[in-house]
């Protein structure tokens, strides 16, 4: 069983972290629950896909929006956001608190149209960190195995829209790959 264990540490872990550092064209409250730290995506069992967001302080008040956009295709056009064309997805997991901190999720499919809502069960808070669970069956591969897609995690201020609202962004400027897992 050697040789399993170095493939097991080539391959993607699926988490990345930065110092938290807000996105300069961000214009809503400078809050620490929307400056991201760290963030995971992994798909599990080959079933289900696990996002975390970790950001600087407790997720505690809202509206707010924690997003994790989903490159599926890994030959995606330069991305929407200004100064971060790296940041590409063909698909997005919307999780939003509003002002009584109930979520809702969504996995809005931008290749199919398709947008479908998870249930409140997929979506758990602790502290500084917001996981949701979505299925993978709701996140089609559009070119890549879905054990290569790219994952890029940014909270946004849910009093505002566009781009000004994202706060920041994990990976800073490009897309990590999801990590694999063979247990829940």
């Amino acid at each position: 069983m050697h040789h399993h264990s170095q493939a097991f540490h080539r391959k993607a872990s699926g988490v990345a972290s930065k110092t938290p550092s807000f996105y300069s064209f961000y214009t809503g409250p400078q809050l620490p629950e929307l400056n991201a730290v760290k963030a995971s995506g992994k798909l599990v069992a080959g079933r289900t896909f696990v996002f975390t967001g970790t950001t600087q302080g407790r997720i505690d008040q809202g509206p707010a929006g924690y997003v994790w956009g989903v490159d599926r295709s890994g030959h995606l056009p330069a991305g929407p956001f200004e100064g971060r064309p790296g940041v590409t997805f063909d698909a997005v997991i919307v999780v939003q608190l509003n002002s009584s901190l109930a979520e809702t999720a969504q996995v809005v499919d931008l290749a199919s149209g398709a947008t479908t809502n998870l249930p409140a069960s997929a979506v758990r808070i602790h502290g500084a960190t917001i996981r949701v669970k979505v299925p993978a069956s709701l996140l089609p591969s559009t070119g890549l195995p879905p054990s290569q897609f790219r994952f890029d995690f940014w909270p946004k201020d849910g009093g505002s829209a566009g781009s000004s609202s994202i706060a920041s962004f994990l990976p800073e400027s490009t897309d990590a790959q999801v990590g694999t897992s063979g247990r829940a």
